[in-house]
């Protein structure tokens, strides 16, 4: 007989979370939105862009120039993503998510729900909170 692991209470609340979301939208519901409503962060005083093209607007608003500049400026120092656990918010190029195990999720952008990456395309990691 095989021993079924239970998942974590991490993860339980993280399927829940990525089961919520509802697609991309850059002004309502990108990959900074997705991420800080994760972790509790709160966006809502940030200019967000109407397309990747407005990014280096937004960034220069935040005195930074690069995705992992702000995510530094609000989630602090980052880590390598070997290190990265469940519920953990990940980089990959332009694109924020969160750590699922082997795999990160992101904002769906053709679709509702969330896409999954392998954690291989990851170059950094936050730790989030668990007791959020």
């Amino acid at each position: 007989m095989a021993v079924q692991r239970l998942p974590s209470q991490a993860a339980l609340e993280l399927q829940r979370y990525l089961d919520s979301w509802r697609g991309f939208n850059w002004q309502s519901s990108n990959c900074a939105h997705f991420v800080a409503g994760w972790a509790g962060v709160d966006v809502s005083g940030l200019e967000m862009p109407h397309g990747i093209l407005g990014m280096r607007h937004t960034f220069r608003a935040l005195g930074v120039s690069s995705f992992k500049q702000a995510a530094f400026k609000y989630l602090g120092p980052f880590v390598s993503p070997s290190f990265a656990q469940i519920g953990d918010i990940v980089l990959s190029r332009a694109m924020l998510g969160i750590c699922n195990g082997r795999l990160f999720a992101v904002p769906a952008a053709d679709a509702n729900g969330v896409v999954f990456l392998p954690m291989t395309q990851a170059e950094a990691a936050w730790h989030v909170d668990s007791n959020k």
